[in-house]
């Protein structure tokens, strides 16, 4: 995730991608080098499928007042 609010928390994440199958402990929030939130973060789902589904339907849409850009790093091993 990129462009989220500086002050996004856990419940932000969950509330947004609701029904996408989010694995709740996987939310990890980027940090910039001093420290501050730097309006990253990673998540996982609990299928590829998931995952594609909600980069198709919540990409650019807005959390606050920022959008929020959605990116697919790495679907696992097969199987």
């Amino acid at each position: 995730l990129r462009g989220l609010p500086y002050g996004a928390n856990m419940n932000d994440v969950l509330g947004f991608f609701r029904g996408y199958g989010i694995i709740e402990n996987t939310v990890t929030f980027g940090m910039n080098s001093d420290g501050r939130p730097s309006g990253e973060a990673w998540i996982s789902f609990g299928r590829p499928e998931d995952a594609r589904r909600a980069v198709r339907e919540k990409d650019r849409h807005h959390m606050g007042d920022r959008y929020v850009e959605l990116f697919l790093l790495n679907e696992g091993p097969p199987g």
